[in-house]
């Protein structure tokens, strides 16, 4: 299911209608200091923690209200 979401978020339409690639670039030094304050955490969480980040940078693509909406529903 992930993947078939993914797919369809990176499709050319998508990309150009809603410039879902625009943001999609990952901030080295914020990750790395996730990295730092989580290395006691066990491997699954760290991967949880960062693939969380990692969508929540893709939806930043689709502009304020969507992140704000992501992040009201979205129980962090």
């Amino acid at each position: 299911m992930t993947v078939t979401l993914f797919v369809l978020y990176l499709r050319p339409t998508h990309r150009q209608r809603f410039q879902t690639w625009a943001y999609a670039r990952l901030d080295w030094k914020r990750r790395g200091s996730m990295l730092y304050f989580a290395r006691s955490m066990d491997l699954r969480a760290i991967t949880a923690w960062l693939s969380v980040d990692d969508f929540l940078i893709l939806y930043r693509a689709a502009g304020e209200d969507a992140m704000a909406i992501t992040n009201i529903v979205w129980p962090l």
